[in-house]
């Protein structure tokens, strides 16, 4: 996660792919979850409107290059943080692609410190029962 927040996209993916092969992807896939959750909440708690969601993630998406295909899920994942809509499956690659894409863009608006980072990953690990990544 701390790669993700580095905007290190290549050793995030490294990570991921280590993940996988340890059969520890679906495990991270619900930090990932309870993390996005979280930047949610702390993005939108003042209010929102389906524009400022939409415009958050076409902004992320053409800043960290998704298809646009991309933006409907998007849009449905932070509306699901936000608890307005069903969320889709966690774990399925394209979700953990575009909740990784979308948790970027969250954390690198807030340009939070290290020590900061390290509250925010310890709150989604205690959301998600606790369990650590630090890659």
């Amino acid at each position: 996660m701390r790669l993700l927040a580095r905007g290190d996209l290549v050793g995030y993916q490294r990570c991921l792919t280590r993940l996988d092969r340890q059969g520890q992807l679906e495990t991270y896939a619900r930090f990932l979850a309870a993390a996005l959750l979280l930047a949610v909440g702390r993005r939108f708690r003042s209010g929102w409107d389906d524009a400022s969601v939409t415009r958050f993630v076409t902004g992320a998406r053409i800043h960290y290059a998704l298809s646009a295909e991309d933006d409907a899920l998007g849009v449905v994942l932070i509306r699901a943080a936000l608890g307005e809509a069903h969320a889709p499956i966690a774990g399925a690659a394209q979700v953990v692609t575009v909740e990784s894409v979308l948790l970027l863009g969250l954390l690198a608006d807030e340009d939070l410190t290290r020590a900061e980072l390290d509250e925010f990953l310890a709150e989604a690990g205690r959301l998600c029962g606790a369990y650590r990544v630090d890659p």
